[in-house]
Formats: structure tokens, C-alpha cells, sequence
């Protein structure tokens, strides 16, 4: 456990990886493997700063990944109706015709976010000689000129299945109703249907778009965003997102609430039909660590820099390498903080709460899913990416994950 952790947001809304939640995962993982694309980059330099990525990467606490594409959900109208579908695209050419490579789109969010001088394009090569590239959904061109994904079981897929499931897709929309406007009381009689057609989907819903947006828009504006049918199907994508990397990586992940509960569903339904049981299992258990430090708060407030924050890393350097050959749990996690912070202006910080997700099925519960650990897809109606995410927990890899919890307390240094 807190061997690695994937990160490519920490919020619902927006796709920042802010300076504060990033030392966080510095302070509990041993290496941290960030998710960028042309948004987060451009976030993490103006508050992180070139010269810290590239440090953080060469002393081997960070690793990053370059996303070469852009998901979404896209809606299409034809007449009276909107058809809905998840897609992945990216922009491979610039106006003029000539053709854009990724290292390119590296170097373009450098510049328009620090400025066009050679000293920053010569920052963002040495960004860009530690970059993986690799795409979120890769694609094929057919000859007709149409992008169509490379594998059926890919996360496109995968997505467009998991809305087929009645009961998650009822999942995805109250939760994210929930965490957009949490005031907001669903009627008892409320309904969301999706009908497949091959030109995408089609929602049924009885909900009044109308209402829901008169209460969203007090908080966030119009200008910013708006609650639609593919606003409320991206959490679906997100989380089904969460999950591959995890699993390829096999790491744990960082996540926003929403994604979290959806990714604790989606594993908790994969092992029940493995188990041919109708008995719910919880995989999951949430420990709560009351007394951490505002770290977070702190650093994003500007009364600490992220500089000052890297200067304490060497400190909890061997307290983490205890740390990876140990089951956590509520005592061990304050064991740990507080021996890396002891002495330190974080131990003067005022206390929050910060919530991790750990999975709790140990191998005796595994052996029941697949007794013996062979024939994981036997007889059982699991899809070819269902069956990789078994195979993955077999090799040892556990989907657990960090929630940023509520601020206990928090006043004033």
C-alpha cells in the first residue's frame, strides 16, 4: 500500500491538480504519477513551477504521462432529437495544415501559459524527454476518414456498457446531482433512460433541465457550464477512466467523491457476479484520518510555497519506505504523519480530515471469488475488461483511493 498513486484531477468540476492536494500525495505515496494534459500542466506551472516538476521527476517521487487526447460526450441533433455518445478525439493539425506532433502540444501550453521565449521552450523540452505519451482511447482511421476505436473493449466501450446497467446509470446521475447541487431534492419518481440506437444514445428522463440549472446557476454561472444529459453521463466516463489507469498502472488512484463511490459500485457488482452470489460485498472500507495537517490549505492559501513544502520530502523518505510493507489503517497512518512532520511548521498547522478509500478484500475473500486463483471468467456472464480488472486484483493490485476529506478546523497561522 502507498507505493503509487495516479492522479489526473482532484476535483468534479474542472481538471487542476492543485499545488496543495499534489504535496499531499508526495506526503503519503512513495512515487506519484500524474495524468496531464494542456489544462492541468498549464495549472501546475503557474503554481508549482517548471524548475520543481522537472526536480520532482529526476529525484524519481514524481512520474507523468502526457494524454494525447480529449474525451467527452458529445450530443449530435437531428430534428427533434439529441443523440448522446462518448467519443475521444484530438487536434492533429493546425489551421495551416501542417500536421501537430504531442511533444508540440507540450511545448504550446508552456508558451501560452509562461511566454514565448527561448528560455521556456528549452523548459519545456526537459519536461517533455520525461513525458510518456500514450492515449486515453486509442483509435484506427478508416479509409472513409472516420476515427472509430481501436478496441471494442476499450474505455469507449467499456463506458457505453456501463450506462446499459439500468441500476448504475441511476448511480451516476444522483450522485452527480448530489455533488452539483447538493440542495437539490430528487422526487421520489424521478427517471433516467437511456435507449441505444447506432447513432448514439437517447436519454428519457422526467427531470426539468429548467429546475435543475435555475438552482445550479446560483453558485456556478451559466457562462461557466450548465447541467445537461452529457454533463451528467461524463461521470460515467470519468470513472470508468479511473479504473483502467489504476489497473494498468496497478496503483492506487486519487479521485474526486463522485468517481469514487461510482469505481466502489462498479468493483463491488464485478466481484458479487464472479462470486454467483446475491449476497452485497463491500470490498471497500473508508479510514479517516481526523487529525491530519491543512497541508493542502495551507499551501494553496500562499502562506506556504510548494518550495518549502519539497525542502521537508527527504525527511519522509524512509518513514515511507516502512511505510509501502504495511496493512494501514486509522493508527499507523497518524504513526506516520506525525513522525515526517514532527518538529516541522506542518506540525503547527490546525487539523482536517482526509479520507482514504482502502480496498479491504484480503486474499481469503479473493480465494472465495476464484477458488484456487484460476479460471477467473468460468462459467460467468463478465465481460473481457471485467475479467482484466479480476485478473489485475489476482497480481496483487488493490483499487484503493484518496478522497480529500472536510476541513475539521482551520484558522489562521
Amino acid at each position: 500500500m502507498f507505493e503509487q498513486v495516479v492522479i489526473r484531477r482532484h476535483e468534479t468540476r474542472g481538471s487542476h491538480i492543485d499545488p496543495g492536494a499534489l504535496a499531499e500525495a508526495l506526503l503519503f505515496y512513495g512515487n506519484v504519477h500524474l495524468l496531464l494534459d494542456g489544462s492541468t500542466l498549464s495549472a501546475l506551472l503557474k503554481t508549482v513551477g517548471p524548475d520543481l516538476l522537472v526536480t520532482l521527476i529526476d529525484q524519481k517521487r514524481m512520474t507523468a504521462t502526457w494524454l494525447t487526447d480529449i474525451l467527452g460526450v458529445m450530443t449530435n441533433t437531428r430534428g427533434a432529437i439529441s443523440y448522446l455518445d462518448f467519443s475521444a478525439f484530438k487536434v492533429a493539425k493546425e489551421a495551416n495544415g501542417k500536421r501537430i506532433r504531442d511533444r508540440d502540444m507540450v511545448t504550446k501550453t508552456y508558451v501560452q501559459t509562461l511566454g514565448a521565449t527561448s528560455a521556456v521552450r528549452k523548459q519545456a523540452e526537459q519536461l517533455v524527454d520525461r513525458l510518456e505519451f500514450r492515449p486515453q482511447e486509442p483509435v484506427k482511421h478508416r479509409p472513409d476518414g472516420t476515427v472509430v476505436p481501436l478496441d471494442e473493449n476499450g474505455l469507449i466501450g467499456q463506458t457505453r456498457n456501463d450506462v446499459s446497467d439500468s441500476a448504475y446509470l441511476r448511480q451516476t446521475i444522483r450522485l452527480g446531482l448530489q455533488q452539483d447541487i447538493p440542495e437539490y431534492a430528487l422526487p421520489s419518481n424521478w427517471d433516467f433512460e437511456l435507449i441505444r440506437t447506432g447513432d448514439g444514445f437517447v436519454a428519457s428522463t422526467n427531470l426539468s433541465f429548467e429546475t435543475l440549472n435555475r438552482e445550479y446557476h446560483k453558485r456556478i454561472l451559466p457562462s461557466e457550464n450548465s447541467i445537461t444529459p452529457a454533463w451528467l453521463l461524463s461521470r460515467a466516463l470519468t470513472a470508468r477512466s479511473d479504473i483502467i489507469f489504476a489497473a494498468d498502472y496497478m496503483s492506487e488512484f486519487i479521485t474526486d467523491p463522485v468517481s469514487s463511490q461510482l469505481v466502489q459500485y462498479k468493483m463491488n457488482e464485478i466481484l458479487k457476479r464472479r462470486a454467483k452470489s446475491h449476497e452485497s460485498i463491500q470490498a471497500f472500507q473508508e479510514t479517516e484520518l481526523k487529525d491530519a495537517r491543512a497541508i493542502r490549505e495551507t499551501i494553496n492559501a500562499g502562506e506556504r510555497t510548494f518550495g518549502e513544502f519539497v525542502a521537508l520530502l527527504d525527511k519522509a523518505g524512509r518513514f515511507k519506505d516502512w511505510l509501502k510493507g504495511q496493512n494501514p489503517d486509522v493508527s499507523l497512518l497518524a504513526e506516520y504523519q506525525e513522525a515526517v512532520v514532527r518538529e516541522t511548521w506542518i506540525d503547527k498547522l490546525p487539523p482536517r480530515a482526509t479520507r482514504f478509500i482502502l480496498f479491504a478484500l484480503g486474499a481469503m475473500g479473493l480465494e472465495q471469488v476464484a477458488p484456487g486463483g484460476s479460471g477467473i471468467a468460468a462459467g460467468v456472464a463478465l465481460s473481457a475488461a471485467d475479467t482484466f480488472l479480476l485478473d489485475r486484483l489476482f497480481k496483487g493490485w488493490r483499487p484503493s483511493h484518496f478522497v480529500n476529506g472536510p476541513l475539521t478546523k482551520f484558522v489562521d497561522r
